[in-house]
């Protein structure tokens, strides 16, 4: 991963989680301010999580691929068989390996980011069920 690739990749991540943490905090700011919509406005942040969670399962597939394949990939390249790929000056096959940790790295964002807005979608859905629950 180029040191600019590695740049974007830790902004894309950083901008990720703020928006994820942006969102849950104005959510708790309405709800703690019991405001007149409340009900509203946690039933349509649900769907708005709901949708991005839809949006992303291809993506969430794919990424759970790539971790998949990098394992594989990890347990056939002991220490051994990369220190020999050094040793023998084999580029292709150490810029192979480079390159699938890149990848590895992206999708494990991914699935990461993915579980953030599952945990978010269960918050959003508890708290409901909870409101539901109350006797009126």
């Amino acid at each position: 991963m180029s040191k600019d690739h590695h740049d974007k990749f830790k902004q894309d991540l950083h901008d990720r989680v703020r928006h994820f943490q942006d969102g849950v905090k104005d959510i708790n700011a309405k709800i703690k301010s019991q405001a007149d919509h409340i009900d509203h406005d946690v039933t349509q942040h649900l769907e708005d999580v709901r949708q991005r969670v839809k949006e992303n399962e291809a993506k969430v597939a794919a990424a759970q691929t790539e971790i998949n394949v990098w394992v594989e990939e990890q347990n056939k390249a002991t220490h051994e068989k990369v220190a020999e790929w050094k040793a023998k000056h084999n580029q292709e096959k150490l810029q192979h390996r480079a390159d699938r940790a890149a990848r590895y790295a992206e999708a494990s964002a991914d699935v990461a980011l993915a579980a953030l807005d599952q945990a978010e979608k269960a918050a959003m859905e508890a708290w409901l069920a909870l409101r539901d629950a109350k006797p009126s």
